[in-house]
Formats: structure tokens, sequence, C-alpha cells
């Protein structure tokens, strides 16, 4: 973890939500830790909402949803 080998780190997902204050990835100046929400950025949000918009619209369709899908195969 301190040995040098990795520049840096960015993280916002800990396997404890939300993460100890003491854990010792926090007292790295190496490393920048955000809430488990760092990636929800305004565009993000638009890009979220518009393809669940368009998942909803295929299913009105009855079409398969499209986009987004982890698990494609309990879909077909």
């Amino acid at each position: 973890m301190t040995s040098g080998r990795l520049a840096g780190a960015g993280l916002d997902v800990y396997a404890q939500e939300p993460p100890d204050p003491n854990h010792p990835l926090l007292k790295l100046d190496s490393v920048i830790s955000a809430p488990h929400m760092a990636g929800v950025t305004a565009e993000a949000v638009e890009r979220m909402a518009e393809a669940s918009s368009r998942n909803v619209l295929s299913v009105f369709d009855g079409a398969p949803i499209r986009e987004n899908v982890i698990n494609k195969d309990v879909l077909e």
C-alpha cells in the first residue's frame, strides 16, 4: 500500500460503506476519496435519464430493452 509503486488512486467504492474514517487509504496523500456517487455529474444523470426513457419506449413498442442491460440473456 505504501511501497511507492502506485502513483495515486481515486476511489469511490469501499468494502464497507461508508469507510471507517481511520481506514489506512484515507491517510495517504496519493489517494483521493469521494462519496460513492463521484460519477453522478449533471451530464451522467442526463444520459441515464435518456437511456431509461429509450428503454421505456422500447417496452411500449414491444421491443427489447437495449441499453445498460447487464443480463441480456434473461430478457431473451
